[in-house]
């Protein structure tokens, strides 16, 4: 490839030019550094493609006329040398201070902890807890309801506790009850399936949601509160009357299996999984994990 050009610089610039072949078979290459003048009218040809046999058997070419060399060209160079040269310093700086610095930083660290206060002995008293004012009824059925009006806006939460959980599981059928809760929700009842509840409450602006725990089970609802009526008859109905339909059961068994084999992907799991074994001892109900023999 043969490439014909001129180039010219004043005092003081910076120049970079690549190591070319001239016509005359002599390699020239123009270093970084600062000329008075440079200038080249010669034709002259890369060999970066080229091999040995077009190297020597490649005709000369015709001067070429004068191209000026663009300033962007010539900034360039000067960055490629400043940006080499301040790399390869901070690599030296940085690999002959960071040791100090460590060592600076262990030391701050240590006095750091030797100016702390001694811990206290006493305390000042607690301030006594105000809980705001609130109805309790008991139903014919038994239930317990506790009421806490607060009509500074319009909307109503509740939530409906029961015995339960994961306490209460077999030893072999560990997540029964996390399991059954995610089912009960998007399953749906016989009345309102799991598809037609969720386009229900999404027309109303509410939220029906059943989750377990270590000794509860629990639904919570929450909507406008001019929607009351028909939120607590829905979830009284998801508690009641749960579908349980297959699909979302065999759905859900195969989310919790593929949890299970990626559960020790990350490692922050682990201490605390095995640290209940040891303080419970691994057969109690507070030490107790899913496995996958239970899942299945």
């Amino acid at each position: 490839m043969h490439v014909a050009f001129t180039t010219r610089a004043n005092v003081g610039t910076f120049v970079s030019v690549p190591s070319v072949r001239s016509s005359c078979g002599q390699r020239r290459r123009v270093k970084y550094g600062f000329h008075q003048e440079l200038r080249c009218c010669k034709s002259i040809r890369s060999d970066k493609f080229l091999n040995s046999d077009q190297r020597n058997n490649a005709p000369p070419t015709a001067p070429a006329a004068r191209l000026p060399v663009p300033p962007e060209a010539v900034s360039t160079g000067l960055r490629e040398r400043v940006v080499c040269i301040g790399g390869t310093l901070g690599a030296l700086a940085y690999s002959l201070l960071c040791p100090i610095a460590l060592a600076l930083d262990v030391e701050t660290s240590v006095l750091a902890i030797q100016d702390l206060p001694p811990i206290p002995t006493t305390f000042p008293e607690l301030r006594a807890l105000k809980l705001p004012e609130y109805k309790q009824v008991t139903l014919n059925n038994g239930t317990r309801l506790f009421l806490l009006e607060d009509h500074e806006l319009g909307m109503i939460h509740g939530t409906v506790l029961m015995k339960g959980g994961s306490r209460a599981e077999a030893a072999d059928k560990v997540a029964v009850a996390s399991v059954g809760a995610a089912i009960q929700r998007s399953g749906g009842t016989p009345a309102h399936p799991g598809a037609a509840l969720d386009v229900l409450l999404e027309d109303l602006a509410a939220a029906i949601e059943v989750g377990s725990g270590p000794g509860t089970m629990s639904a919570s609802f929450v909507g406008l509160a001019e929607d009351a009526p028909q939120l607590v008859s829905l979830t009284a109905e998801v508690v009641r009357q749960p579908a349980f339909p297959s699909d979302k059961l065999e759905l859900t068994r195969a989310r919790l299996l593929n949890a299970l084999e990626h559960r020790n992907d990350d490692i922050s799991g682990i201490p605390r999984r095995e640290l209940l074994k040891v303080v419970y001892g691994k057969d109690s109900v507070y030490a107790r994990t899913p496995t996958v023999a239970g899942a299945q």
